[in-house]
């Protein structure tokens, strides 16, 4: 360790520049790779990845020299973005030339060929066909809508009338259950008129 004396050029000869001049060379050398000094944008980031090799290489550290972390897995880059994450790179960013150069190919090829007279009416054909198939399934569907409805129309009045029917039922029944019971009471009035007369009948008898 050094102590307060030991001056700062020192240090950074001992402590920081056997990392760092690595890292930086390293980084120089996957810049002309990518050619980010030939292009404007590119989607290699310099300083990225500089922290990557700096912290996978730390000294105090070792073992993550075995587990290789990429830049955006290590744990406080993770939590750095999480609070404020960056913006996507465009399309133009993340392609190389040759990847840049497949996609226009064969986007101008197709082009030229979706202009052939045979391809045109080809596709017109397809276009018709499709049109066709998507009218008969709005129609299709439409009748399955059509006998839906009247399914639906035709269950809420099957309900309506189960509902009118037990109504009746029950209306009956309660009739027919006033009737009963008021054809009791007449019974028993009727039973106990008789009983009376037997219990008058009886006393009469007694005197005599």
């Amino acid at each position: 360790m050094y102590t307060v004396t030991d001056s700062a050029r020192s240090y950074l000869d001992a402590e920081v520049f056997p990392y760092l001049l690595p890292a930086l060379e390293q980084m120089l050398h996957k810049a002309q790779e990518w050619k980010c000094l030939e292009v404007q944008k590119c989607k290699f980031n310099g300083l990225d990845y500089l922290a990557e090799i700096l912290w996978n290489r730390n000294p105090r550290y070792p073992e993550r020299t075995l587990s290789w972390k990429y830049i955006f897995h290590i744990p406080f880059v993770k939590d750095w973005l999480a609070d404020h994450p960056r913006p996507y790179y465009p399309l133009s960013w993340l392609l190389t030339e040759n990847e840049a150069a497949l996609i226009i190919q064969a986007a101008v090829r197709g082009f030229l060929v979706r202009c052939q007279p045979d391809v045109q009416e080809m596709r017109q054909f397809w276009k018709s066909l499709e049109a066709e198939r998507k009218e008969e399934e709005q129609r299709k569907r439409e009748e399955v809508q059509k006998w839906h409805q009247m399914l639906l129309e035709e269950k809420q009045q099957c309900k309506a009338e189960a509902t009118a029917k037990l109504q009746q039922r029950q209306d009956k029944a309660a009739v027919k259950s006033q009737n009963e019971e008021m054809a009791l009471k007449e019974q028993e009035e009727e039973f106990d008129e008789i009983l009376m007369t037997i219990y008058d009948m009886t006393e009469d008898s007694m005197q005599d």
